[in-house]
């Protein structure tokens, strides 16, 4: 995965999210893991520690194996007591990833710290600015955004646009680092991998990969034309670049 992303980012993440749309926890923390990464790339960080994050990304939900299936069933909604227990799972992460040879104390750390905000106002513990570890802020911010645009506990997605607008929004109110989003804005655009655009003479198209030199006109490949006709096969659709 580091190698592809590394290759072409804006495929994988693509296939990723096409693979994981669903609340469940391992194919979320598939999903979860390959956006990080390609986080990580474009802030910069070396293979060892963009495969710290993939690592924490994919372990640091263990901890919901603590409890019943029952409270982990994403389509049942939590009451107050509930939300209180589950917020005490990346404790329960920790503990069980602590036991297993190879993976290090920083990896612990970060899984340990993926909820926490910028604020103060997350969980497990509270901490805030940067006490919070770069990595887990990277997984945070990608944690945030996939549970906006997936179906979670009687809630219908958020149409991906307004979920990065809610990102931003977030940034201002202080609970997410302004880089570790300004990379996820990079990395998936205002219009994210995989979702389906209008363009100005009515075709519709689909998100191939973000432009890094503007946000709001990414690479896409149009898949109906202006008549309404979809186009096939799939190798004569178009690939724009709506930044030309």
């Amino acid at each position: 995965y580091v190698s592809e992303l590394v290759e072409d980012s804006g495929h994988v993440v693509s296939t990723s999210a096409n693979m994981a749309q669903g609340p469940e926890i391992v194919p979320r923390s598939i999903r979860l893991s390959i956006l990080s990464m390609a986080m990580a790339i474009d802030m910069g960080y070396d293979e060892e520690n963009v495969r710290t994050v993939g690592v924490a990304g994919l372990i640091h939900d263990w901890g919901w194996f603590h409890f019943d299936e029952a409270l982990r069933d994403a389509t049942q909604t939590l009451d107050n007591d509930q939300w209180q227990l589950i917020q005490q799972h990346p404790t329960h992460s920790v503990r069980y990833i602590s036991q297993i040879t190879g993976i290090s104390e920083l990896t612990c750390l970060v899984c340990n710290q993926v909820h926490e905000l910028m604020d103060g106002s997350g969980y497990p513990r509270g901490i805030k600015g940067d006490a919070i570890h770069i990595f887990a802020r990277i997984l945070g911010v990608a944690d945030a955004f996939i549970s906006l645009v997936t179906p979670y506990r009687g809630r219908p997605p958020t149409i991906p646009y307004d979920a990065m607008v809610y990102m931003l929004h977030q940034v201002k109110q202080g609970r997410f680092d302004s880089k570790v989003v300004r990379a996820l804005l990079t990395t998936n655009s205002m219009y994210p991998v995989g979702s389906h655009v209008q363009l100005d003479d009515g075709a519709t198209a689909t998100v191939l990969r973000p432009n890094p030199a503007d946000y709001m006109k990414p690479v896409v490949m149009q898949l109906v034309d202006e008549r309404g006709l979809r186009i096939d096969p799939p190798h004569e659709r178009p690939i724009i670049n709506l930044a030309d």
